[in-house]
Parts: C-alpha cells; structure tokens; sequence
C-alpha cells in the first residue's frame, strides 16, 4: 500500500457527516479562531462543535462566555467573522493540515488521514484528548510499520507512552534493515538525545556489530545530513556528540575507526571498551515463526508465554523443529521429526485468521513419559484486542490425560482430554463440553460459526517449536 493511501473511519449517516463538514468549512457562523503554526494561520471554528465531541476544548472554552471577547487589532482575522468570534485558542506547533484533520473527525467522527500523516494526527489527537482518533492512527500505523518508518513509530510510542510491546516491535522492524530505518528516520533521530539513543543501543537484539551505523547516522541527523551522504559532514563534532557512547562499540567497529581516522583521532582503543551490553530491556525473546505475524506480535505471543510457568521457565531462543507448509502438511513428516523430542510449542493459523495451539513438556513419544505428576499441558488461543493489546488465553482443565501421539491414526500433534484439540494434515478439529474454552464453545474458540461441542476448519499453517527450559 502506498504511503498515499489513506484509511476511511466509516460513519453510518452520510448526509450528517456531509452536513458537518460543510459547517466546518463555512466560517460565516464561526465563533472561535484558532491559531495553528509559528505563522498563526487562522483556522476557523464552532464551539458547539468543539465543546460537544472533545474534552480538551470544553475545558478551554469554558470560561470564555462570562464576559465579550475582543479580538486583538494585531490578530488577521476576516472581518465578516470577527464580530461574531469569543474565543481564540493556539497550537503553535502543529501544521495547519493536520489541525484540519482533527476538526473533520469532531464534526463528523470520520475522516481520511493519509499514511503519511497518522503519526503526527495521533501525535495532535493525544494533546487534545481524542483517544480515539489516536487510537485508530496508532493501529493504522503499525499495520503501515517497516524498517524506513520504525524510527518515526518508536519516538511516536515513546512519546504518547504506548504499550511496550509496540515499542519493541518498532526497534525490531527496524533491525530487519537498519540502513533504511536510519535513512528513513532521520527526524526521529534528531528528537533522540543521547541517553535516549542508549537506550535503544540497550535493546537486547541490538547486534553490537551495528552500534557504530546508528552512532554515525544519529550524529549525521544532528547536522541535518543524510546517513548515506559525507558532503559538510562534521565530523569532529561528530566525534565529540557520540564520544560518550563509544563504550557501547566492538574496538574494530568501521564506523567509529572511519570516524576517528577522518577526525584525527588516533586513542581509539582508549575510549572503547569490549563491548559493554546493559541489557535494560528484559529477557525477552521472539519466535522464528510465520504464524504471527511480525515483530510485534512474536514479542507479545513470547511474553505472556513465559508468564504461563512458575519456577521454570523458557529460555534461549526455541528451535523449530517442523513447519507444515515446507513439508507439506505431512503427519509422517511430523512424527519422523519430532519424535524423541520434549517441551513442545504447537502454534496453528487457521484459514479465517484466528490463531491457536498447545504446549506439552511430555513431547509426542509414546514410549517417553514424565514421572512424578509433573506433566503440563495446556491450549491457547491468542488474539488481538480493539485496543490493539495482544492476549494469550491460557485454556484451563485438570482433565487432561496426556497428549495424544495416536501413531495409527497417522495424526499431526494433539492434545487429548476434556478439552481436545488435534491436527490431522491441514485440519484442525476442537471437541469439548458447551462453555469448556473459557466460557467458549467449540467453534468460538476455533473461529468458526457452527459447532458447540465440536468444530473444525481448514488450518494455513502450522508450527512446532522445542523449548528448552530452566529453573530460575
């Protein structure tokens, strides 16, 4: 999709949303002035509007009718309006444009923000509390979310205080191509100051081999150059912007030896240390895994999968052991690879989208089993919310029996009890009593429309990952 498209927040009353908007742009009635940029672009507006669909400009036009208002001489206001005006209200720091969208979702509570735009709409919205406008730029942004845009997406959810997991998955998509996110980002790394630009150098799937790519660029979007251009590049300054964080970088690091060479700086080995990684960020990781989709939605599935144990957890990155579009949804394949094998992770994608699966730490060898009472078993699905928050929903059942290998069946992996869930070739299959997945019923809990104890549908893919676990 082309970063001029737009998105289009419908409204069901056409003719009203026609209405208001030509209200807005007719300021023959209008009776507040606002305005907008370091050049006081006048914009004009209704309070019945303002005060009626946002908070912010109830509260500041709320005292503005106690007594007339008169419009300062100094103030271009068009002069059939400016006796009819009582208030006027600045946003120096925002472009005209962008007020203008605003104003179109107050009045209409629709409005088409072009790709380009969403950031500093849902930058905007947040200062006037319009949740739901930010709202709905931020997650129209991230579906937007690549390398050459992550640098603005990160400094966005920085600064509206957004989920972590967002913020994470921006600095993960812009380490798929850290050249583009820098190229791409250069306003966004001038709003980062050093201890902010530590802390993305922090991030505990930063490679320390490209510390000295992102110091070199952040010190070039100081300047105002292109990462990819040297032409008026200082780089002795340079070399004294970035000198504090050079303990971040490897000793023969090409960036900050070019740096130091170009700036005649011969006490490199002095200044850098062996690399020196703080890890402030958690031991979080992700899944290699082409059911979720992308960064972001790696990192929250890995998250709330680690809260699923209690003394022992995973640890180190799992290793995929089967994926059934490289081998064809066989169940042969399945049993020949992950036979012997113990901590297994099932994650399906059915063809509607919804997203599910199972863990055992019994594996699917019918002659391994656990001593003890130890065995955990358990289903999940995992979904996304309005608010684009990531939920894992732990189904919960003493009754269980164990998982099920069902070798003469030549079935996939499954998860036999109460509450069963199994694959055979590309077909998921759920069974379980009306209520059982958490107040769901079978077919709510597989996305499907028919099925209250028993449901089943297509699948597009599924995983199978081995998890290796410690005790902490």
């Amino acid at each position: 999709m082309s970063k001029h498209d737009s998105q289009f927040i419908e409204s069901d009353d056409t003719d009203a949303m026609a209405s208001n908007n030509s209200i807005r742009l007719d300021k023959t009635f209008a009776d507040v002035l606002l305005l907008v940029g370091v050049n006081k672009t006048p914009i004009y507006a209704h309070a019945n509007f303002l005060s009626q669909n946002c908070e912010y400009y109830r509260t500041a036009l709320a005292d503005r009718w106690t007594e007339p208002f008169r419009v300062p001489e100094d103030i271009a206001v068009d002069p059939r309006v400016r006796r009819n005006l009582r208030a006027v209200l600045s946003h120096p720091e925002v472009h005209e444009t962008t007020v203008n969208l605003a104003l179109e979702f107050i009045y209409t509570k629709s409005v088409s923000v072009p790709n380009e735009m969403l950031l500093c709409v849902a930058i905007f919205a947040d200062s006037i509390l319009l949740a739901n406008l930010k709202d709905k730029c931020i997650r129209r942004a991230y579906k937007l979310l690549s390398p050459s845009n992550s640098l603005d997406f990160y400094v966005m959810c920085n600064k509206l205080q957004q989920p972590k997991y967002l913020i994470i998955g921006a600095l993960m998509s812009a380490l798929q191509n850290l050249p583009a996110a820098i190229q791409g980002g250069k306003l966004a790394l001038c709003e980062l100051d050093a201890h902010e630009l530590c802390h993305i150098l922090r991030f505990y799937a930063f490679p320390c081999a490209e510390t000295g790519r992102l110091l070199v660029g952040w010190a070039k979007a100081l300047q105002g150059i292109d990462s990819n251009e040297d032409s008026g590049f200082d780089v002795k300054q340079a070399w004294v912007d970035i000198e504090p964080m050079l303990h971040f970088c490897d000793e023969q690091d090409p960036f900050i030896t070019s740096l130091a060479e170009s700036s005649s700086r011969n006490a490199l080995t002095n200044k850098v240390s062996s690399p020196i990684k703080v890890d402030r960020w958690g031991k979080a990781r992700t899944l290699d895994s082409q059911v979720l989709g992308g960064p972001i939605e790696q990192y929250a599935f890995w998250r709330q999968f680690r809260e699923q144990f209690g003394n022992t957890i995973p640890c180190r990155k799992p290793a995929i052991l089967y994926r059934a579009t490289e081998h064809k949804f066989s169940d042969l394949d399945f049993k020949n690879l992950c036979k012997g094998f113990q901590n297994m992770l099932v994650l399906v994608e059915t063809i509607g989208g919804k997203i599910l699966g199972g863990y055992t730490n019994l594996g699917w060898d019918p002659d391994t089993r656990l001593e003890g009472g130890k065995e955990l078993v358990f289903i999940f699905s995992f979904e996304r919310n309005q608010s684009m928050e990531y939920q894992l929903n732990r189904i919960y059942s003493d009754e269980f029996e164990n998982v099920d290998y069902r070798p003469a069946m030549q079935f996939g992996p499954g998860f036999k009890g109460a509450k069963t869930l199994y694959i055979q070739l590309d077909w998921c299959f759920v069974q379980g009593r009306p209520g059982a997945f958490n107040g769901k019923n079978a077919s709510e809990f597989l996305g499907v429309s028919e099925g209250e104890r028993y449901a089943h549908c297509e699948i597009v893919e599924y995983e199978v990952f081995e998890i290796t676990m410690k005790d902490v």
